[in-house]
């Protein structure tokens, strides 16, 4: 029934994350951040993971402090260190515990990456939130993942990672703007990789 999972989390220490099982196991025993293939899904599971109930068990961990209800998502060690090569900005998203719900989340980019632009857009997500942390923010943040989970909806944030004078800045949240400096956000501006 319970999935016990090794992810990174607070200053890229492990920590065992629950969830519901919703999918077999593969041959090579290594778990997938979400399935390609519908077949290994068990019954019902499809309707658990979409609605996000598979992520109720994940409360536990939040009251044994390893996670955070709000805060960047936490991947798997191999996913973390794969993804940790393709930006040095990565490692900045585990100053803070990891969250069930998140700014990526909360904006409509959940389940799995399928480009590097996406994965490169949850960074700066992440980030954001990491540096605009308020008890407003996590406020919204919670609202709109309950009423993505009510009514799903296509991402709300444009997924080629458009900047603005103002730098990065999803819409339709309440967020506070960010510092521009000659131009450019320190934090958002696309660079080399």
């Amino acid at each position: 029934l319970l999935c016990f999972q090794r992810r990174v989390g607070l200053n890229g220490q492990g920590f065992i994350m629950l969830k519901f099982r919703t999918m077999h196991e593969t041959s090579q025993n290594r778990v997938d951040q979400a399935p390609a293939k519908k077949t290994r899904l068990f019954p019902g599971a499809l309707w658990l993971r979409h609605i996000g109930l598979d992520e109720i068990p994940q409360f536990i961990n939040v009251l044994r402090g390893d996670m955070s209800v709000v805060g960047p998502r936490p991947y798997l060690p191999e996913d973390d260190q794969a993804y940790g090569q393709l930006s040095r900005r990565y490692p900045r998203r585990t100053l803070i515990k990891p969250g069930i719900t998140g700014l990526a989340q909360a904006s409509g980019l959940r389940g799995s990456c399928a480009t590097k632009e996406q994965l490169l857009l949850r960074l700066d997500l992440d980030l954001y939130y990491v540096e605009h942390w308020s008890l407003l923010l996590d406020y919204a943040l919670i609202t709109r993942s309950a009423l993505q989970i009510v009514a799903p909806s296509k991402p709300k944030v444009p997924l080629d990672r458009k900047e603005t004078a103002n730098g990065y800045r999803p819409p339709l949240l309440p967020l506070p703007s960010i510092e521009v400096k000659n131009g450019t956000s320190p934090y958002f501006k696309r660079r080399s990789l």
